[in-house]
């Protein structure tokens, strides 16, 4: 009855957002998508009204992706029915974060087949009933040199909190080719691990020749019918163990090749078009989906001389604590050195985070 009670919740929670139509149906084949003003994927935010501002929470939490949300559940559910400290989050760019264009979702664990925005509603609504605070912006530059730390928001105002948790997650990179923008969740995708198996029996291409692209060939073997990697150098890069991944039947590799454009007609992508940069030659590859694998860039450009950094930008934190090198800041998902990229693993971060933040917090208050 609870299981049913729980898929009756995510269903009233999916019909709520009026307007949103699913990146995949459960066949596998890809459907129609509202309009966005995301540059990354046109999909629906979710429907925020306006927020109060708190002044002063004890906890302000960056970013609304599952990790955000894993810290807000937490935190809200430790303040019980009289809350005794005020929990917020700052949305961000796109409330949800990147789950909201994520398409169907199937490893969360319960629930095996979900919608990413109707994921990420259900979390919200969750956090909302343990009365965490949501602001509907983004902040735009913070201090940590003192406690309490200093918040910036894009409203103008500023906030201070003696306790502060990093959720910004990261952006892939883009090709930024003509067609790339018009078929994300059409043919266009950034996640092996997330799409891989709505390509199943298909012709796909891979952009990029690194560590990603490879990583990502390793995990579409098992789906598509035939791979074509588009490498805009003269040789593939990366560990033994990945480049294996290039020697078999089912993948081609196009080295000395740069990609021009995607074709599609709006609802699939049909085609790519690349030049042999040692020919000049212009080419056209027949194709069903495109996976863009040139890495990914950590939201992490607010923070830097703040916390430190490894030399991809990513935030250094404890493994342990997930504390950065400041005390009374953590960070946790796509934005650390330590995320594993998956959403299970980061709402798992974020409740360690919150876990911690508030044993910090009962010391703070014991001194």
């Amino acid at each position: 009855m609870k299981l049913v009670n729980n898929l009756i919740l995510i269903l009233n929670l999916a019909l709520s957002l009026t307007g949103y139509t699913k990146l995949f149906s459960k066949s596998g084949h890809h459907t129609s998508l509202t309009p966005s003003t995301i540059s990354h994927c046109p999909a629906k935010q979710i429907n925020l009204p306006e927020a109060e501002l708190i002044s002063d929470p004890q906890v302000a939490i960056i970013g609304s992706g599952p990790s955000g949300m894993g810290s807000a559940i937490y935190l809200g559910r430790a303040n019980g029915d009289s809350p005794k400290r005020n929990i917020m989050v700052i949305e961000g760019e796109l409330a949800g974060g990147t789950p909201m264009k994520a398409g169907t979702i199937q490893n969360y664990p319960g629930i095996p087949d979900i919608e990413g925005p109707d994921l990420m509603t259900s979390m919200r609504e969750h956090a909302l009933q343990n009365n965490v605070q949501f602001v509907p912006q983004k902040v735009t530059k913070v201090d940590f040199s003192s406690s309490p730390f200093k918040l910036e928001l894009s409203g103008g105002q500023t906030i201070k909190s003696p306790a502060v948790i990093i959720a910004t997650g990261n952006k892939p990179i883009s090709t930024n080719v003509p067609g790339e923008k018009e078929h994300i969740g059409k043919g266009v995708a950034f996640c092996a691990n997330c799409d891989g198996p709505f390509f199943k029996n298909k012709v796909i291409a891979v952009i990029g020749g690194g560590y990603g692209a490879l990583r990502e060939t390793g995990q579409l073997k098992q789906f598509a019918s035939q791979i074509f990697i588009i490498n805009k150098n003269d040789q593939l890069k990366g560990p033994d163990m990945l480049l294996n991944h290039a020697n078999d039947p089912k993948v081609t590799v196009l080295n000395n090749c740069d990609l021009n454009e995607i074709v599609g007609n709006g609802t699939k992508v049909c085609a790519i078009k690349y030049t042999n940069l040692k020919t000049k030659e212009i080419k056209t590859l027949n194709v069903e989906g495109v996976f863009v694998a040139l890495g990914q860039i950590p939201n992490s450009y607010i923070f830097k001389d703040q916390v430190t950094f490894n030399d991809k930008n990513e935030i250094v934190v404890d493994c342990q604590t997930l504390q950065t090198s400041v005390p009374g800041v953590w960070a946790v998902g796509d934005v650390t050195d330590k995320s594993m990229h998956q959403i299970p693993t980061a709402v798992g971060e974020g409740y360690k985070a919150g876990l911690n933040a508030e044993s910090y917090l009962k010391k703070l208050k014991a001194k």
